[in-house]
């Protein structure tokens, strides 16, 4: 690893040097980020703040809890505040455009009376923002590359851009940098971005194998919520290669893994549930289901 890997798209080496020196205090931001991108948890270092470090370090795990709940109005709330009192440090209004990203994924996939051209307006300023807040530290893809969780998250969550080699790369730091406990998290969403890439390019095998690698990375279940979008991939893939040329017993295998999925979204409460379902009976699965799921 480089000085310069660590560094790039956030400050020059010469000023990381005085960083390093103690010449220079370094925000508790940039701070965050470094550690990250060499996939060190800063946790010791959020018990050190207080104050308006404090405060700030707060905010953004009151705004990651409401996402994760789907609280999608108690976030925006929220971000509108730590928006205002973070000022124009490009790390926190990449954080701001990130947390924007996600609130409108959130809106996208909760508000039913949404009409085609209103989501499809929604989904372009998704992206717009994300690509803006990638552009602010991740000025040139490629290997090397040191990514903290923001800026990963940034890539996992774009649509387009993104090719096969770049995603070999970002699963290589993944694995290379991050700890167990960020791998669990992160490794089922990067292989499944590579897997459906894969798939968009008709490299069913291969995207099959990646499906089996995300699953296996998942250890404690804190994941579930991607084992439930691996398994279905891994079911329309096979539908794609002709599901109904399989025998009895690999067929009922699409039908497990299919119930697998709409069980894990129900638990969750995610309306791809019903894309499941619909999905298991326009191809004929649904017979070979579990009752439950009749």
């Amino acid at each position: 690893m480089r000085q310069a890997d660590l560094c790039r798209g956030i400050c020059s080496v010469a000023s990381y040097s005085r960083i390093e020196s103690g010449e220079a205090v370094i925000p508790l931001v940039m701070a965050q980020t470094f550690l990250e991108r060499l996939g060190t948890d800063p946790g010791q270092l959020e018990q050190l703040l207080e104050g308006e470090d404090y405060g700030c370090h707060q905010k953004r795990q009151d705004i990651e809890a409401a996402l994760r709940d789907g609280q999608a109005a108690q976030a925006e709330q929220l971000l509108a505040a730590y928006k205002e009192a973070a000022g124009e440090d490009k790390l926190e209004i990449q954080y701001v455009k990130y947390c924007q990203a996600r609130i409108g994924r959130l809106r996208m996939r909760q508000d039913a009376s949404l009409d085609l051209e209103a989501r499809g307006q929604l989904a372009g300023e998704t992206e717009r923002l994300l690509q803006e807040a990638e552009s602010l530290t991740i000025p040139k893809r490629g290997r090397g590359m040191l990514l903290s969780r923001v800026e990963l998250g940034i890539l996992l969550a774009e649509t387009e851009g993104i090719g096969l080699d770049e995603m070999q790369n970002i699963q290589d730091f993944v694995r290379e940098y991050y700890n167990m406990e960020w791998k669990e998290e992160y490794l089922p969403q990067v292989h499944l971005k590579y897997a459906n890439l894969l798939a968009r390019e008709g490299k069913y095998g291969r995207a099959l194998a990646e499906i089996q690698r995300g699953l296996a990375s998942v250890r404690s279940g804190e994941s579930y919520g991607h084992c439930a979008d691996l398994y279905f991939l891994s079911a329309q893939i096979a539908g794609r290669m002709g599901w109904e040329r399989l025998g009895k017993e690999e067929q009922k295998e699409l039908a497990r893994k299919c119930w697998r999925a709409y069980s894990l979204y129900s638990l969750d409460r995610n309306p791809r549930a019903e894309a499941v379902r619909e999905y298991m009976e326009t191809s004929g699965l649904m017979a070979l289901a579990p009752e439950s799921l009749l």
